[in-house]
């Protein structure tokens, strides 16, 4: 569990939006299984507080980068034009990523943007240091697809049988990247063995025991990934539903582990 809180201040010109933001935040916080309480600390001054797991605390925030313009564009009766109530409910959201990033005890001023100034994508599927022009930089590129399903399927906007289709299709991506640039093609299994034998693989993932109460290894994790999803995609199975509720976060620590190492370029190559 991690915490934070951040202050902020508020103009007489923003007060209307300040309890739609409030709401829409707090309830797109509940839903990721964190915690957001608020203090007003004067009467344009304002504390939140957020707990939390670390992970999720940044998949809020890229929720909050893609809602609460939103919210703040159906505040009527304000005398702002859309565009400026857009930009007012980004600098909301721009709010918590500079609290979450800052760490610090400085207030920050609620002030309208075009975009928000510190983010960090959600598992780090998109590491920036690619090298810009080689297969890399389009992975990232493509990763990025990733990470606004996931946070898509978790807020209901999509069906899980996409979300189980991103993730193979994502650790395929990254596997055939590490292990093998060179050969014909492999199969999704050949490419999790080859990746077990160069050691890629071989990690703990104390994360998720944490969070299943047991432990669990990527292969295993990678390969039920492979079988719930043939037999969704080939047999129209639903029998994935439970799995993917209870393993998707366990996947994405995966794939996260498996990005890093992308960075470092590719391993040796065999065959």
């Amino acid at each position: 569990m991690a915490g934070f809180d951040f202050d902020f201040s508020f103009a007489d010109s923003q007060a209307p939006f300040l309890e739609p933001c409030l709401a829409a935040s707090m309830s797109r916080a509940r839903k990721l299984g964190l915690s957001w309480t608020n203090q007003r600390l004067g009467s344009h001054l304002h504390r939140c507080i957020v707990d939390g797991n670390g992970r999720r605390m940044d998949l809020l925030a890229h929720a909050l980068e893609r809602d609460i313009p939103l919210v703040a564009e159906g505040v009527q009766g304000t005398g702002l034009t859309p565009v400026r109530r857009r930009r007012l409910g980004l600098g909301f959201a721009d709010l918590y990523i500079r609290g979450l990033d800052w760490r610090t005890d400085a207030t920050i001023v609620w002030r309208g943007v075009s975009r928000t100034r510190y983010y960090f994508t959600p598992y780090e599927l998109a590491p920036e240091n690619f090298a810009e022009g080689d297969v890399a930089a389009d992975l990232a590129i493509r990763l990025r697809i990733t990470e606004s399903i996931i946070i898509d399927w978790f807020f209901e906007r999509t069906p899980g049988a996409v979300l189980l289709e991103e993730l193979h299709t994502a650790s395929e991506l990254v596997l055939e990247y590490l292990v093998n640039q060179r050969s014909k093609r492999l199969s999704f299994a050949e490419l999790v063995d080859r990746a077990r034998a160069q050691g890629l693989l071989d990690w703990p993932l104390p994360e998720v025991a944490e969070m299943m109460g047991a432990p669990k290894d990527a292969v295993s994790l990678l390969l039920e990934l492979k079988d719930f999803r043939k037999e969704a995609r080939h047999r129209a199975s639903r029998a994935f539903e439970p799995w993917l509720k209870e393993n998707w976060e366990a996947v994405a620590i995966v794939l996260e582990r498996l990005a890093r190492l992308a960075v470092q370029g590719p391993t040796r190559q065999e065959g």
